[in-house]
């Protein structure tokens, strides 16, 4: 009887809608799902559940790490700025390109300081 009643609670818990998209899915979110899988067979529930969220704490921090290094913006042309008062467009445009602005919009993170100084090497060229 137990047996039974374990194998009709393991059955409702999979998620068949998931498994129906498998090959449709991210490629991240699958490789998490089996390497926990993975690891709750052979090794340990609760050491799978700690790889699987280790896992998709690394994904979330590098998803946006990519959000904020597409909203940094290297400024070439004053021309069109809403965000500068006319002081500082008047500033930079006496400078001659001396002096290289980056914008940077929304949150920011320790994870994008190292993408970000990249952009300034490259901007510098």
């Amino acid at each position: 009887m137990l047996a039974g009643i374990l194998l009709k609670v393991g059955a409702d818990i999979i998620d068949w809608g998931y498994l129906k998209r498998i090959l449709y899915g991210p490629r991240a979110g699958v490789l998490i799902m089996f390497t926990v899988f993975i690891v709750t067979v052979t090794i340990d529930l609760l050491f799978a559940v700690d790889i699987g969220m280790i896992m998709a704490s690394f994904l979330f921090m590098q998803r946006i790490t990519r959000m904020q290094v597409d909203s940094i913006d290297a400024v070439q042309a004053i021309e069109g700025l809403t965000y500068l008062a006319d002081e500082e467009a008047d500033i930079l445009n006496q400078t001659n390109d001396a002096i290289l602005l980056f914008h940077l919009s929304g949150s920011r993170s320790f994870s994008s300081a190292k993408a970000a100084s990249r952009c300034h090497a490259a901007a510098r060229g």
